[in-house]
């Protein structure tokens, strides 16, 4: 395959190159690690030693990375290594260990250096909403610094799901099932503003009515809804949404 018919344009040059490479090898982790090792071994030497012997190892799996986008030259790293050198699942594997381990484990121990709460977002799924509670928990974040993000959807496109996903984690937490028990974040704005019914304004039916006002009906019909579902957070964009909002949870906090 060609450059031309892959659609890859190769103008990145030694600089910019180089820059993402250190990008991406110095995280928030030589802020942390760096102490705990020290607290450990009790030897700037040591340490220093162990510096070495790291860079080592980066240095050969970087010629290694380098020989092996030479001999196949096509967007997907690791995963096309692995498919094509291996079996298709060993590259399959492979994108889910880096989700849990090269992803969500540093940002887990980047919330912990700096004191930042965890944003837990899974799909749509009981289980998977638990079992990533459970993972971030076990890398060492305590559980009150945790936020559950099951994903909601808009009126219309899927609400009723969503609905009766947090409705079932809620439940589960008032069960007992303290790794459900994390306050439940809803990202209402971002799902119920690109719904159609939102942002159209040109040729739809007369009985739409006005689109603004279709529009924030949209958002703050979704967002009561997942607020009784279970939702201790949602995130709007509209203010008059949040009013509406605010005062619909003062009703149903005092019962009005």
């Amino acid at each position: 395959m060609t450059e031309q018919q892959s659609g890859l344009q190769r103008k990145l040059g030694l600089f910019p190159v180089t820059n993402i490479v250190i990008a991406n090898m110095i995280g928030a982790g030589i802020f942390t690690t760096s102490g705990l090792l020290m607290a450990d071994l009790q030897n700037p030497v040591v340490m220093i030693c162990l510096w070495f012997v790291g860079g080592v190892f980066a240095f050969c799996g970087a010629l290694s990375y380098g020989a092996l986008g030479s001999a196949m030259p096509y967007a997907g790293g690791e995963y096309i290594f692995l498919s094509k050198l291996y079996h298709p699942m060993a590259g399959f594997l492979s994108g889910w260990v880096s989700f849990i381990v090269g992803f969500s484990a540093p940002i887990a121990a980047s919330a912990m250096a700096n004191g930042h709460l965890v944003d837990a977002r899974t799909a749509m799924d009981v289980n998977l909403a638990k079992q990533l509670n459970i993972l971030i928990n076990d890398m060492g974040l305590p559980m009150d610094r945790i936020l559950m993000d099951p994903t909601c959807a808009a009126v219309g496109y899927g609400i009723e799901y969503g609905y009766s996903v947090m409705e079932r984690l809620r439940i589960a937490a008032l069960g007992g099932d303290k790794m459900l028990s994390m306050p439940m974040l809803a990202v209402v704005g971002a799902e119920a503003w690109k719904a159609k019914e939102a942002k159209v304004s040109d040729g739809v039916p007369e009985t739409w009515g006005n689109w603004e006002r279709r529009a924030i009906n949209w958002e703050t019909v979704t967002a009561i809804a997942l607020v009784e579902s279970g939702a201790d957070i949602v995130v709007l964009r509209h203010p008059e949404s949040i009013r509406a909002v605010k005062a619909a949870i003062d009703d149903l906090a005092t019962g009005g």
